[in-house]
């Protein structure tokens, strides 16, 4: 890996081949967990960027770290070692990170503690943070604008916007 690394976890396969494609025209090596080696558990994640210690661009998640709770059973929270991680391989300028959410696993006010827990964490690097909606279509346009958008955001020149919530394609609110 020579280029600055695009990490993605736990995104949809329709997205793959448009984002392998978008994120290596930017100059990215967009890597996908599962694939190439590559682990998807996120402490397994955390680990392997700690052995390889690339430099990294972005990271893409969308993936829970599940927890059973007494009495409350199984919750969603997000997977922090992978993110600590990330945050300490980030490129010495900054870097983004994406976190995807939906119904079924992060949901919007689990991502907006995780953004303010990360920035706390950053220290001197330049943190990017946005979140996509996960939910919706994953064909035709809508898949387009979702691919479109996540490379917009794995790339963002100047760090902003920041802490922003977007669906990814046209038609529908988050």
């Amino acid at each position: 890996m020579t280029r600055p690394l695009a990490l993605l976890v736990g995104v949809p396969e329709p997205l793959h081949a448009g984002l392998r494609s978008g994120l290596s025209a930017r100059g990215l090596e967009p890597v996908v967990a599962g694939e190439q080696g590559c682990p998807t558990e996120p402490s397994a994640l955390a680990a392997w960027l700690d052995s390889r210690a690339p430099v990294l661009a972005c990271l893409v998640n969308g993936r829970a770290t599940w927890l059973g709770l007494p009495g409350q059973g199984e919750r969603p929270v997000p997977p922090y070692p992978l993110y600590e991680a990330a945050l300490r391989h980030l490129a010495p300028d900054g870097g983004c990170m994406v976190t995807l959410f939906d119904h079924e696993g992060l949901n919007m006010p689990l991502v907006q503690g995780l953004m303010g827990r990360l920035a706390e964490r950053a220290g001197e690097r330049r943190l990017c943070h946005n979140a996509m909606a996960l939910h919706g279509p994953e064909t035709g346009a809508a898949l387009t604008e979702r691919v479109e958008t996540l490379v917009w955001l794995c790339t963002l020149e100047h760090y902003s916007p920041q802490g922003e919530f977007l669906r990814g394609w046209s038609g529908q609110p988050v």
